[in-house]
């Protein structure tokens, strides 16, 4: 762009930098005749920048000082919007108007040329990548994971997953948060496993994002995915996460009846408990509720369900307690995580 300096007043120069500066530009768009932009000013004030040949040809403002003919601050901060912004405004346009062979060709090129490119490319779409580093990051310092090294692994998990789900890339998401998991359990010290709860927790989530955004052929990956690692693994704590997961999440109809099993155990066993209050706080810990979710998730029909929940209808949270066929397990989360260490110690008794 030619030079429009010498068309302002050192003042108003200075002015106008300052008002760009800050961020006064809320919105530039380029059009055939040049550029229009809102200024935020005393009010947001609208910016009108004619060009021909990359030259200001004409200026316009709504600001009082430029109605009585006045070049103003407004002005200046457009121009340095357009100075800094334009081109790129300018290639986002042309990018929409081509063709994906166009791209492919452009993109290509670029790649050829430019090595770190190349190198920002497979950081930012290629899973081999993403797992290199991710893995370099959950190696222990010495006999301990530091919490620097936790929120990294954090961090840099977030970043991955969030490119992969705006790419639809949902098999590959969960992929990564599973090889994230193997890599702290491969630790095999309980004092990291403990520390990384919230780390676990992530990647939990990520799973089921990913399998209640996948298609039905990539939601089957995903469960032989997870199946097959549960069965190779040897550590409880994973176990228990995938557990969770093939469970209330990919709806495993055989790990469901177990678990079913286990929670009439419990209920069974709290008849022997003479005290009715110290029945009633059992009853309150969730196995009932557990109870109620996975008869929701097994579909059992209807009147079976109302009939369960009847016989302990006064308890409030039972009472309370709706089903929910689309997706049961939303609510469930506490109640499970709750549940698990009652189920585990009325089994060893």
């Amino acid at each position: 762009m030619k030079d429009w300096k010498s068309q302002f007043t050192d003042v108003i120069l200075e002015r106008g930098k300052k008002y760009y500066d800050q961020g006064a530009v809320k919105s530039l768009v380029h059009s055939s005749l040049g550029y229009a932009a809102s200024v935020q000013g005393t009010e947001l004030y609208d910016v009108e920048i004619r060009m021909e040949a990359h030259e200001v040809v004409d200026m316009y403002c709504t600001c009082p000082y430029a109605e009585n003919g006045f070049a103003c601050k407004h002005m200046v901060a457009t121009l340095y919007a357009i100075e800094n912004e334009g081109s790129l405004i300018q290639c986002n346009e042309l990018v929409d108007c081509l063709t994906e062979i166009q791209l492919n060709e452009f993109l290509k090129q670029i790649l050829k040329e430019h090595a770190n490119l190349r190198e920002d490319l497979l950081k930012m779409y290629d899973l081999d990548t993403y797992k290199k580093n991710l893995y370099l990051l959950a190696q222990p310092q010495g006999a301990r994971l530091s919490s620097d090294s936790i929120k990294s692994i954090s961090d840099s998990l977030k970043v991955y997953s969030d490119r992969l789900f705006s790419g639809s890339r949902f098999y590959e998401a969960f992929d990564m948060a599973l090889y994230v998991c193997d890599c702290l359990n491969r630790l095999d010290k309980e004092k990291i496993i403990k520390k990384t709860h919230k780390l676990f927790t992530q990647c939990f989530q990520i799973w089921q994002r990913a399998y209640e955004l996948a298609g039905s052929s990539q939601k089957r990956d995903i469960y032989c995915h997870a199946s097959q690692t549960r069965e190779k693994s040897e550590n409880s704590i994973y176990i228990s996460w995938l557990d969770e997961f093939l469970m209330y999440v990919c709806k495993d109809q055989t790990l469901l009846k177990m678990e079913l099993e286990k929670v009439d155990r419990v209920l069974e066993n709290s008849q022997n408990i003479s005290e009715p209050y110290k029945r009633y706080a059992l009853y309150s810990m969730h196995p009932v509720i557990l109870r109620l979710t996975i008869m929701d998730l097994l579909d059992y029909p209807l009147e079976e369900i109302h009939n369960f929940q009847g016989k302990y209808s006064y308890i409030p949270r039972v009472k309370n307690w709706k089903v929910k066929k689309k997706n049961p397990y939303k609510d469930l989360e506490k109640t499970y995580k709750k549940c698990k260490d009652l189920i585990n110690r009325m089994e060893h008794k």
